[in-house]
């Protein structure tokens, strides 16, 4: 069979990919937006400027939308059982991605409640658990830009806590084949305590 033109860009895009995080309260994320706008005046224009503050969860790329659908039932039964819990923040680090390529982030005081609702989340969602909780301030910055954002951030002081009580689900056809940004889909409340 002989193909005249490529179909690919003509064939209708099923698949999605979500993305389960913990929304911060608007007090917490009014400091991050200071906290970007800062990153900017020093740097100029970067990758994550413009997403809004949150600590992720849980990334499922390139799924067929009704089989997330019925994990979706799944994470709302399990996850419903999960107490409510307070999130502390403290300071700032850094990943390294390559020579380079960094990410600064506010961490996340790993605190024994927390570390029990990441191995409750890990049950609940069998895999791409985030390992290390934080909130990106600069994502994937050069090296210069890096060097110019750390000597800012490391020396900054930040403390803040807020209660977690929901995990937000956002979702975007798959980014494979496109660059939209991720949309909320739906809140899943955990059980609250206080």
């Amino acid at each position: 069979m002989i193909q005249l033109f490529n179909t690919q860009p003509f064939i209708k895009i099923t698949k999605k990919d979500y993305l389960l995080v913990i929304p911060l309260d608007e007090k917490i994320v009014s400091k991050f937006i200071f906290l970007k706008l800062k990153a900017w005046e020093l740097i100029g224009d970067y990758p994550s400027l413009h997403s809004k503050a949150h600590i992720t969860v849980n990334h499922d790329p390139n799924i067929e939308g009704y089989i997330f659908e019925k994990k979706l039932i799944y994470y709302q039964r399990k996850l419903s059982f999960v107490n409510d819990f307070k999130v502390n923040v403290s300071g700032f680090g850094f990943f390294r991605h390559n020579a380079n390529s960094y990410t600064i982030y506010a961490k996340v005081k790993p605190d024994n409640v927390l570390k029990n609702r990441l191995h409750n989340f890990d049950r609940t969602f069998s895999k791409g658990v985030v390992k290390t909780p934080h909130i990106t301030i600069a994502k994937t910055v050069s090296k210069p830009k890096y060097e110019k954002l750390w000597s800012y951030f490391e020396h900054f002081k930040l403390e803040c806590s807020f209660y977690a009580d929901k995990i937000t689900v956002l979702e975007t056809p798959t980014r494979k084949f496109n660059s939209l940004p991720m949309r909320q889909k739906v809140d899943i409340r955990l059980c609250l305590t206080k």
